[in-house]
């Protein structure tokens, strides 16, 4: 292992091949961070705990299925919790990957690695992300009547420090965009009772809420969907189901000019 440089960012490497820990170790340091490494998850959260890394790559198929075990333990410790990890992964499976966001990561890594450049990107981008958020926490509104919708996105928002609300009507939403006046709301367009294009109409004519960018949630490809989105007022909207956590985030940083 190279020697440690002051000042950099340090990434435990979490996997069970020593190959793809010696690529990954020589790409990063290479790029100027600080390298730990582990072999299985046990190690992981000792690591973690211990020399409370930057970030971690996590490998989600280490054997046994301890990856998500792994992940999980790091999201309950009061000690690891608020590290953030990219998982890398040779599943594709979008319920995988969901379920991985869903138990705190914040961007995955697809293996075979083709394109190393993408390693210390990522890394880069995570760690930037919380650094812009830290100067000042903003709060986000989600509305979605999915109860599973809403904890999924809430849990991998708020990993990246922001603060989240959440509505299962438009009603309520409205009610909480008055009092509390959040820094971004993202709507679901297709609720019972008050639709999203109805509740985005409303809160660009109240005064307490114009200002307020509205980011449309859709399950609908129509483009006629989405312009009806724009002409009620969003700043943008994001399809359904959300599998690319990264589209998430740029889009909110987008809004909020992070």
């Amino acid at each position: 292992m190279a020697e440690e440089k002051t000042g950099s960012s340090t990434v435990l490497v979490v996997d069970d091949k020593p190959s793809i820990i010696e690529l990954v170790s020589i790409v990063l340091e290479d790029d100027g961070f600080n390298v730990i490494t582990a072999t299985d998850g046990e190690s992981c959260l000792k690591l973690a705990n211990e020399k409370k890394p930057d970030c971690i790559l996590l490998d989600l198929l280490l054997p046994g299925e301890k990856g998500f075990e792994t992940l999980t333990e790091l999201g309950k410790s009061d000690n690891t919790k608020d590290i953030p990890v990219i998982i890398m992964t040779g599943k594709s499976s979008a319920d995988d990957l969901k379920e991985a966001l869903s138990l705190g990561a914040v961007n995955y890594i697809n293996k075979p690695i083709s394109d190393t450049k993408i390693i210390s990107e990522k890394i880069n981008n995570v760690l930037k992300s919380g650094k812009l958020i830290k100067k000042r926490k903003k709060t986000i509104l989600l509305v979605d009547d999915v109860p599973n919708i809403l904890k999924f996105v809430k849990i991998t928002l708020a990993q990246d420090g922001f603060d989240v609300l959440t509505a299962e009507d438009g009603e309520t939403a409205l009610e909480i965009a008055a009092t509390k006046k959040p820094d971004l709301i993202l709507l679901d367009i297709m609720m019972p009772g008050k639709s999203g294009f109805s509740v985005c109409e409303e809160l660009k004519q109240s005064e307490f809420t114009k200002d307020i960018p509205v980011i449309m949630l859709t399950a609908k490809s129509s483009t006629d969907d989405v312009k009806k989105a724009f002409a009620t007022g969003a700043v943008d909207y994001i399809r359904k189901p959300i599998v690319e956590y990264e589209t998430l985030l740029t889009k909110v940083k987008k809004a909020l000019n992070l």
